[in-house]
């Protein structure tokens, strides 16, 4: 778990480094419980809700909705400093994840899944790992029986163990259909890049995993908080 000098950094609260670790590799398969081969949903409007300010004045606040167009692509000069901007404020720790193709195409093949949740999650031997998991447009997750990655099957309660036993910020990061249908979908595994922006605000960068100097990245995705989604 992580200790309390860890609060003030997102990835510094891991507690040790993951320099040399690959989530999600070729052996990684999912059983998924809901998501069928229909079409995808099309995109919603943003919500909005209204709040009483303390004297009395009625205001309306835009609520982030989960919708297949969150996400856009940022270019490669872009990308690769922002990717730097985290190596070199979190020297030794591992910042690239792969999760197969194959893995979104089974998330994203239902007409209730708008997008993917990318989670942070840390196991029992405080390992990070970024398990993803579709969504519905009313921000519900939706669920599977298991996964499977090396020799490590687990099922649906032990993941929301180790997404809970990550305590950093963002929690997660969501990307719409949109954007993975366009982009990502074509190729064979997907790079996620841990990265900051110039703002210094967490970023996870998508990338096709099979080039080394991929021209784009995906970005601006809806981060938790206070995009976060519900069981």
């Amino acid at each position: 778990m992580t200790n309390s000098k860890q609060k003030t950094n997102v990835m510094a609260r891991l507690g040790k480094s993951f320099a040399s670790f690959l989530l999600f590799g070729a052996s990684l398969y999912f059983i998924l419980n809901s998501c069928t081969d229909q079409r995808l949903t099309s995109t919603t409007a943003p919500t909005v809700e209204n709040k009483v300010t303390n004297d009395g004045t009625t205001v309306q606040t835009a609520v982030p909705t989960f919708s297949s167009n969150v996400g856009a692509p940022i270019d490669r000069a872009t990308g690769i400093r922002w990717m730097n901007n985290f190596a070199n404020s979190n020297m030794g720790l591992a910042s690239e994840y792969v999760v197969p193709v194959s893995i979104l195409k089974s998330i994203l093949g239902s007409t209730s899944c708008v997008g993917v949740v990318f989670y942070y999650a840390i196991d029992d031997l405080k390992e990070l790992h970024i398990i993803p998991i579709g969504v519905d447009r009313a921000g519900k997750v939706i669920a599977w029986k298991s996964l499977t990655f090396g020799n490590t099957n687990i099922n649906w309660q032990t993941a929301w163990q180790w997404i809970n036993n990550y305590s950093g910020s963002p929690r997660s990061h969501f990307f719409g259909s949109q954007i993975l249908i366009a982009t990502y979908l074509q190729v064979k595994n997907v790079r996620m890049s841990l990265a900051l922006n110039d703002a210094g605000t967490a970023q996870l960068l998508l990338s096709d995993a099979d080039t080394a100097t991929p021209l784009k990245y995906g970005d601006e995705s809806g981060s938790c908080p206070p995009f976060c989604a519900t069981n």
